[in-house]
């Protein structure tokens, strides 16, 4: 008979085997199953730099400019300095009377006034000298490099008729009345004028400018008068140091034109006027 020992090893032998004792090399787990790098959770779980929102996108010179409305000083409530250097401000509508009163003394003779959506200047027959008037001094003053304009629609009626957006200084001792002095004029004389005035220097030509904007600016030492878009005339040297005031003043100067003149023929006014306006400029309260 056989042993069968010979050919089945038992269960002692196999247990004590040398291949199988132990846990086999080539059975741990591969090291490229291991959670790569890239996969793994980060310590800090804040959004990449690269997709953060970009800070300039918030600053401050990408905010829409709003420009501010000058109110006056005292009973306004505007603050001195009023500073539209930024982003301009509104000087005044011309469309409300009340508000206008806390910026301007207002004269008027033999002129009347309709307000809508602007001020309408007008009279059927005025007399020679009739004037309708609004200055800032007083309320108020501008320092230092400025620009401002004037809307307006001016048809041209009778020869003597104007339309004039001063800008003057102190009074000046000998020579010069004010120092310093601009004006930018419209008028009717045979026909549509502009007159640019800066000191000493004017240019004045036959132009029929029915609507647009009056405007002076001073930059630095040159002080310019035009109407926005055409002619200007410039003068250096011109007190930039000196505070200047305001004057919108329409005006009839034709001695045909008196009470006694009636009918078709005889004289008239008619201007618009309205958005008083700084593109630049610091108001203040004393000259």
């Amino acid at each position: 008979m056989f042993d069968p020992s010979g050919i089945v090893p038992s269960m002692k032998d196999a247990a004590s085997a040398d291949d199988l004792g132990g846990a086999v090399d080539d059975l741990q787990a591969p090291a490229d199953l291991a959670i790569p790098d890239d996969l793994a959770v980060p310590d800090d779980l804040t959004v990449p730099p690269d997709l953060k929102t970009l800070p300039d996108l918030f600053s401050g010179d990408l905010q829409p400019c709003v420009a501010g409305n000058f109110l006056g000083f005292v009973d306004g409530g505007s603050s001195d300095p009023f500073d539209c250097s930024s982003c301009g401000c509104t000087l005044d509508s011309l469309t409300n009377a009340t508000a206008t009163a806390n910026k301007f003394t207002h004269l008027i003779q033999g002129m009347a006034e309709t307000i809508d959506t602007s001020l309408l200047i007008s009279s059927a027959n005025p007399n020679n000298g009739d004037y309708d008037l609004f200055q800032s001094q007083n309320h108020f003053y501008l320092e230092g490099d400025f620009e401002i304009l004037l809307d307006y629609q001016f048809p041209g009626s009778t020869d003597g008729s104007s339309l004039i957006l001063y800008l003057l200084g102190p009074v000046a001792d000998g020579g010069t009345p004010f120092a310093p002095w601009a004006y930018t004029q419209l008028y009717s004389s045979s026909g549509q004028h502009v007159r640019l005035f800066t000191q000493d220097r004017y240019l004045d030509i036959a132009e029929n400018l029915t609507s647009g904007s009056l405007r002076v600016r001073r930059n630095g030492a040159q002080l310019c008068a035009s109407v926005a878009g055409h002619e200007e005339e410039c003068h250096a040297n011109t007190f930039q140091e000196n505070r200047v005031w305001i004057q919108i003043f329409a005006q009839v100067a034709n001695t045909n034109c008196n009470s006694i003149c009636t009918g078709a023929g005889c004289c008239s006014y008619q201007a618009r006027i309205s958005n008083l306006r700084l593109k630049k400029g610091v108001v203040r309260s004393t000259p």
